[in-house]
C-alpha cells in the first residue's frame, strides 16, 4: 500500500509540473508592450494590435486579404526575431498525457 501511494503521489506531482509549465508555454502575448523589446519588435507588435481592432465588415475581400497577407508576414518576421534570442529556448521537459498513463502504468506493475 505504501508503494501504491508514492507512485500516486508522485504521478500527481509530474502532471501538476506538466500543466504549470505547459501553461506557462502556451500563455499569449499580453497587448502591453515591454519597454526591452526592440523598436521595430514594437512597430510590428502596433500594427498587429491596430489590425486586430479594425472593423473589417465594411471592406473588400481585397482589402481583407491583403490585411491577412500582411499579418503572415509580420508573424513570420517576428517568429524569426524570437528564433534568434535565446530567451525563448528556455528548455524544459514535456511529457503528453498518454506518455504519462504508460509511465504510471508501467510503475504500478513494476512496484
Amino acid at each position: 500500500m505504501k508503494k501504491f501511494t508514492l507512485v500516486l503521489f508522485l504521478s500527481v506531482c509530474i502532471i501538476v509540473v506538466s500543466i504549470d509549465r505547459n501553461l506557462r508555454a502556451d500563455s499569449k502575448v499580453s497587448p502591453k508592450l515591454e519597454s526591452g523589446k526592440s523598436e521595430t519588435y514594437q512597430q510590428l507588435a502596433a500594427r498587429v494590435f491596430e489590425i486586430r481592432s479594425m472593423d473589417r465588415s465594411s471592406m473588400s475581400v481585397d482589402e481583407k486579404q491583403g490585411l491577412k497577407s500582411e499579418l503572415k508576414m509580420i508573424k513570420k518576421a517576428l517568429r524569426e526575431n524570437a528564433d534568434s534570442r535565446t530567451e525563448r529556448n528556455s528548455g524544459g521537459i514535456y511529457i503528453s498525457v498518454g506518455a504519462l498513463i504508460i509511465i504510471i502504468i508501467l510503475l504500478i506493475i513494476l512496484l
